[in-house]
């Protein structure tokens, strides 16, 4: 008799690992300096957790399936997967920036201008044209609840999404592709 993946609490155990984790690498940063929290190398860490965990989880899907995982099952999985962990990571990034410290924002809003600012001065640009990129900063926090739950979720899901495809086809295995000795 073939056992039935419990496919809900699959999805909902890589994405609360996937989630958790990213909310509290978030926490600690700004624990040891919310300054990293802007570095492009310390920022991108976390990339690897949420490309590998997806593909790790559908291999162990595949894994307890039989060897087999068709491409619906391995792109759904992948999906809730990231969607969820976004969400979680989401609620992490509001209560740090709304309940733990709400100057945060900003904070990192004044850093990030600075950062470009230097960034752009060292690519030569003129001072009257980079007084007017830092104006539409300004003009735009980046760092805003609102920008977290519109944009940054957003974004996240669409990217998420289109990762999930490429996770689908990465671990989907029909049972046509399976070779015969």
């Amino acid at each position: 008799m073939e056992e039935k993946i419990d496919l809900k609490s699959h999805i909902l155990r890589y994405s609360l690992i996937l989630g958790v984790v990213s909310g509290v690498f978030i926490i600690l940063l700004y624990l040891i300096d919310y300054n990293l929290m802007l570095n492009y190398w310390v920022s991108a860490l976390p990339m690897v957790l949420w490309i590998g965990l997806p593909i790790y989880a559908g291999i162990a899907l595949r894994k307890q399936n039989g060897g087999l995982l068709p491409f619906k099952t391995a792109f759904v999985s992948s999906f809730a997967i990231i969607a969820i962990g976004v969400i979680v990571s989401t609620l992490f990034n509001v209560l740090l920036y709304q309940v733990i410290d709400p100057e945060l924002p900003a904070k990192m809003q004044a850093l990030m201008i600075e950062k470009q600012t230097a960034m752009l001065e060292g690519f030569g640009m003129e001072q009257d044209q980079i007084d007017a990129q830092m104006a539409k900063l300004e003009e735009d926090p980046m760092f805003s609840l609102g920008k977290q739950l519109t944009t940054g979720l957003m974004t996240a899901l669409i990217g998420g999404a289109i990762f999930a495809l490429i996770t689908g086809a990465i671990v989907k295995k029909n049972p046509t592709e399976i070779e015969v000795h």
